[in-house]
């Protein structure tokens, strides 16, 4: 069933106080449609919190939330949060937030449900600062004062002093002039921040494919760009080829790639190109059948969800690379297939039985992964509001380069994660580029 569908009927079933109904297609969300609710992540959290039955789904944002605050805190929509969804988030021992950021949202917050406070700091009257103090009094408790750093107090906290008990306020000033003196206020514990680790590998197994025939080239692709024709070997994917040159090339092939690349090798293309034609073993740099022509490059053609549309949109045969940010890490995957705009619809899913996804060994890591996709009726998925998505693999949202642009998923369409997690991990990075596929010339 379309999960749309079945999460518009949890509101129905709110209406008519239908408890058990609520509770089971809350549960049925969240383990069958995980990956729909991520992708739709900010539309299903605005509107989730303005109905107080809906317990399982608000604490499954939360726990993403909490390790990923960006995508709430720095939202379009944060200031619209009613009072309860963001004292669910504050009181958490697990926000991954400094606690200086976490006053200074509070005090957006605030300021955001009051549209006629000035908006320098200097103009504020008393009655101005008693209006905030009265808006914030069950958000307030739930800031951890004295784990603010002393120059982050002077510089964030001090501005409004005025909306903190007066008690707390000269506690807080102790606590920095005097670190050993006791004092009233109770002091609740830091809150516990994780410490990602880098993934950890292990060799990868590929399978043997026993081939009695070589596989056949040279069939010219099809007209029909939206829907290319296909070579005919049987259970690989099937690449266009060149137009001929008006001159026989009479050198072998250059062991440079045929694009020059800022994130992959040589060694990577004949790796990437032997999973493409499912061999057992990997191709050398001499035998390599295809081309790789460069169409995108993030650092040159920017990291946006836009780029991706303007110069990839009906690309058929590609390859997409990244290189994780702060990591050795390099993730991409294949499409064989494209990605096409939709006209009209907010997502759709396509079939596809040769995409996968990938991590190349590089650096301090030592093996490639290789994830063929499993669930091939919704293997890719096309989204004018994300860059290039693998469903439930790889997913791009954008602005690839900053705090938490892309994202990874373990347990969606293909069959393995290709980083050391399960569930979901956020990530930037420091460049990406897409490859078209092509067949040499013979």
């Amino acid at each position: 069933m379309n999960p749309a569908l079945i999460f518009e009927l949890l509101f129905v079933a709110y209406e008519f106080l239908f408890e058990e109904l609520i509770k089971y297609l809350e549960i049925y969300l969240i383990e069958t449609k995980n990956f729909w609710l991520r992708l739709n992540f900010s539309y299903i959290y605005q509107k989730i919190y303005h109905y107080q039955e809906l317990r399982k789904l608000q604490n499954w944002c939360n726990d993403i939330i909490a390790k990923y605050p960006n995508q709430v805190f720095d939202s379009e929509y944060f200031t619209l949060l009613p009072e309860s969804a963001l004292i669910s988030l504050i009181e958490r021992d697990d926000l991954q937030l400094e606690e200086v950021k976490i006053w200074n949202y509070v005090i957006k917050w605030g300021i955001a449900q009051n549209l006629g406070l000035p908006s320098d700091l200097k103009d504020w009257t008393d009655e101005n600062f008693l209006t905030l103090k009265n808006t914030l009094k069950n958000c307030l408790p739930f800031i951890r004062y004295f784990h603010i750093p002393g120059e982050d107090v002077y510089h964030h906290v001090q501005s409004y002093k005025q909306i903190l008990e007066k008690t707390l306020w000269k506690n807080i000033k102790m606590r920095f002039m005097s670190p050993n003196h006791p004092v009233s206020s109770i002091i609740p514990p830091p809150r516990i921040i994780l410490t990602p680790a880098l993934p950890i590998r292990t060799a990868e197994q590929f399978p043997t494919v026993i081939r009695p025939t070589l596989p056949i080239r040279g069939t010219e692709q099809s007209s029909n760009f939206n829907r290319p024709k296909l070579l005919t070997r049987r259970a690989e994917p099937k690449l266009p080829k060149r137009k001929k040159a008006e001159q026989i090339r009479l050198t072998l092939p250059n062991r440079r790639a045929n694009q020059s690349s800022n994130i992959i090798s040589n060694e990577h293309l004949a790796e990437i190109a032997s999973w493409i034609d499912r061999k057992a073993n990997t191709y050398s740099l001499t035998n390599n059948p295809y081309e790789f022509k460069l169409i995108l490059r993030g650092s040159r053609d920017g990291f946006t969800r836009n780029s991706f549309w303007n110069l990839c949109n009906q690309q058929t045969n590609v390859i997409v690379v990244m290189k994780v940010k702060g990591t050795d890490e390099i993730l991409g995957g294949y499409n064989p297939i494209g990605w096409e705009k939709p006209r009209g619809r907010r997502y759709e899913t396509k079939r596809c039985d040769d995409s996968f996804i990938f991590s190349l060994k590089n650096g301090t890591i030592r093996n490639s992964i290789l994830s063929r996709v499993e669930t091939s009726k919704d293997a890719i998925c096309c989204n004018p509001n994300y860059g290039p998505i693998f469903s439930g693999g790889i997913i791009m949202g954008n602005n690839f380069n900053r705090d938490n642009g892309c994202l990874l998923y373990s347990n969606g369409s293909y069959e393995k994660s290709i980083r050391d997690f399960i569930g979901l991990s956020y990530f930037s990075v420091d460049e990406y580029e897409i490859f078209k596929v092509y067949e040499k010339d013979l």
